[in-house]
């Protein structure tokens, strides 16, 4: 009934219907209807319309934090004689409310980010945009002892073997058996050797309520900026927990769209915002947990579509799980300085260099003014405070190596890009670097 024109109060010529293994879509004229599906996946509970109208208004509240133009609201489906009929103003006396549908403002299918990343059109600059909302987001983000629960290693173990437990039925069609016992053996030891780690991440408040599902499909660029939206609404445990879980699924989309440089521009852009350089640590394995979180969806969604089809998405699925197992791939990393004077092009070439390592570049400038406590975007000088004394230059160059120190324990290449226009600075970046071999 809701692929009917007739069933929108609206003027609209034709609604277009697109559908997920959870929802149905109806793009109708300047406005989209989601329907959630009846569904019960375990992780998720939609089975009675109760359940259904709740998820609708969560999933509005959560989401207006980072796209409120888009979220209109809670709309009925009313049932009258006519049939069923979307009423925005709610249903009349003689009507029965039959669902509830999220509303929101249409966006182009073309401005999807996953369209522009097939078309070559995924820009850095739109990765920077990216990675600015996301750092001012978790900076606001919901916190506290009812967050920090999910940063446990117990609470992050759940939904980690979950995964494993509900793929099982499709080793020998998405996985061998092989695979999936070394996946699932590897995170029981990760988890079993890194609880301290985990520990450490909740004191230092980076368990935040965040999005849970940052993948290109969920963002789109609509007059001039990037819109994120889609959160996930139905499984707080799914949503909230560490910054890096959060992130690590964009990287992870990017990664498996063979766009390592565009993760690097957003992983960059995002570490210089947040310093969260120790969150590294735990990068890669969120990397992998995510995409076995992808290989599950993409089994599930092999069941639903047609036998004619199900061979392609069971591929799909398959090379999420090849993914997962590269993200254990063991790191090389190494130490790179920059040298020259301001305006030589120091930045320009550790950029690229970083994106040829796939190296986390630390930039002097920005760990000098977030020691100052001024933003990024304003120039020291207009700053109204001397950022360049000796003392300040002292502690830009000792939170470089602090900040390079915890970027190599993750396995990765760091690069510190500053003068280094004095020996004894260069000649303690190379102390670090045969310390830590």
């Amino acid at each position: 009934a809701l692929q009917q024109p007739a069933a929108y109060a609206h003027p609209c010529r034709e609604v277009v219907h697109l559908e997920t293994h959870i929802s149905h879509v109806f793009l109708a004229g300047d406005y989209a209807y989601k329907l959630k599906k009846p569904v019960d996946f375990g992780f998720l509970d939609f089975t009675t319309p109760e359940k259904r109208r709740a998820a609708c208004a969560e999933e509005v509240r959560l989401n207006a934090r980072l796209a409120p133009d888009i979220y209109l609201g809670v709309v009925p489906v009313c049932l009258c004689e006519a049939g069923y009929r979307v009423r925005p103003q709610g249903c009349a006396p003689d009507e029965t409310e039959a669902e509830a549908l999220v509303h929101m403002r249409r966006f182009p299918q073309d401005g999807l980010l996953d369209h522009l990343a097939m078309t070559g059109q995924l820009t850095p600059d739109i990765m920077t945009d990216i990675a600015h909302q996301l750092a001012r987001f978790h900076a606001s983000a919901g916190r506290g002892p009812e967050i920090d629960q999910f940063g446990s290693v117990d609470s992050v173990r759940a939904p980690v073997m979950q995964n494993f437990t509900q793929t099982a039925p499709y080793i020998g069609r998405t996985v061998s058996a092989a695979t999936h016992a070394r996946l699932r053996a590897w995170s029981e030891e990760f988890l079993r050797t890194h609880a301290a780690l985990f520990a450490e991440r909740v004191r230092a408040g980076k368990i935040v309520d965040g999005h849970g599902d940052l993948h290109l499909r969920n963002m789109c660029k609509l007059d001039g900026r990037v819109l994120i939206f889609d959160c996930i609404e139905f499984n707080p445990a799914l949503r909230a927990g560490d910054v890096m879980n959060d992130i690590a699924f964009l990287i992870m989309d990017l990664d498996h769209r063979a766009l390592a440089t565009h993760a690097n521009r957003f992983l960059n852009e995002y570490l210089e915002q947040t310093r969260d350089y120790a969150g590294l640590k735990l990068l890669d394995f969120y990397l992998f947990y995510r995409a076995c979180v992808r290989a599950k969806v993409m089994s599930f969604e092999s069941d639903a579509v047609p036998a004619t089809e199900r061979r392609v998405v069971e591929q799909e699925a398959a090379s999420y799980f090849d993914l997962a197992e590269q993200a254990l791939a063991p790191r090389a990393p190494g130490l790179l300085l920059t040298c020259g004077v301001s305006g030589s092009g120091k930045t320009t070439l550790a950029r690229q260099a970083a994106e040829v390592l796939d190296a986390v570049m630390v930039r002097s400038d920005a760990v000098r003014k977030h020691l100052a406590g001024i933003p990024l975007t304003i120039r020291g000088k207009e700053s109204g405070t001397d950022i360049y004394t000796p003392s300040m230059t002292a502690r830009t160059y000792t939170t470089l190596l602090q900040h390079a120190r915890e970027v190599i324990a993750s396995g990765r290449w760091a690069i510190l890009d500053a003068v280094y226009g004095k020996q004894s600075e260069r000649a303690a970046a190379a102390l670090l670097a045969r310390e830590l071999h």
